[in-house]
């Protein structure tokens, strides 16, 4: 019987002595690497006051001039029913990256503490390209934004800044500017009062009596603006809407 043998081809051959050797086990390497992502919107900002003079901190609140209908002056004069007192407010926004910016006034943004006739202000908004254009000719023009009592000032939201991307710095914001109008209500005081006068002649007794009145100027007291407005600010996606 003639016996055969079978020859291993040496590469095999030694794979299989690595294995046996010393009861040795076979291993799959793997490598894995986990990524978390971020999405970075970028830097936003937004601040209001009086035009030029805005810093980035100034944060969303404006305050009326407390003497915007007048401290009694001879280059101030208090201002009379049915006159209009004009103000202007600058609006800075900041948003880098594919952020929008957009800014309203929502019910109750308006505090009034002020005098009985800065509560009666009756108010008249318009947007207007600088603060130069904040005019009567421009309250006229409109469009108007908003006309009412001072307190119930509403503003839907706008725009400031696009989502378009941008790298821009709160060094160089979006400016826009908002002029108010506010009319100084009537006032409604009077004075009222009779004067009598007796005299006497010869044991006759003469009597006359006489009335007079005036319509009263405000007090100084009236004249007093106390009033802040809050304003409310919000990021937006591209495609999206303020």
């Amino acid at each position: 019987m003639t016996r055969r043998r079978v020859l291993w081809p040496y590469p095999v051959a030694a794979l299989a002595l690595g294995l046996l050797a010393g009861g040795g086990t076979v291993a799959l390497w793997s490598e894995s690497e986990s990524i978390v992502p971020v999405i970075q919107s970028g830097y936003a900002n937004f601040a209001v006051g009086d035009p030029g003079s805005v810093a980035p901190d100034a944060g969303a609140t404006w305050s009326l001039p407390a003497d915007l209908l007048g401290d009694g002056t001879a280059g101030n004069p208090y201002l009379a029913a049915g006159e209009t007192a004009l103000a202007v407010v600058q609006l800075d926004g900041t948003s880098q990256g594919n952020r929008g910016l957009s800014w309203n006034l929502p019910a109750g943004a308006v505090t009034v503490t002020g005098g009985e006739l800065a509560e009666g202000l009756t108010t008249t908004v318009v947007a207007v390209a600088d603060p130069a254009g904040c005019t009567p000719a421009a309250i006229t023009a409109g469009p108007v934004l908003y006309t009412g009592p001072i307190a119930g000032i509403t503003l839907a939201p706008s725009t400031l800044v696009t989502a378009d991307y941008s790298t821009a710095t709160v060094a160089d914001p979006e400016t826009a500017y908002r002029c108010f109008a506010f009319t100084v209500p009537a006032w409604s005081g009077s004075y009222a009062n009779t004067g009598s006068v007796s005299a006497q002649n010869g044991g006759i007794t003469a009597t006359d009596t006489d009335t007079w009145n005036a319509n009263l100027l405000p007090p100084a007291s009236a004249y007093v603006v106390d009033v802040t407005v809050e304003f409310d600010s919000e990021t937006f996606r591209p495609g999206g809407a303020p």
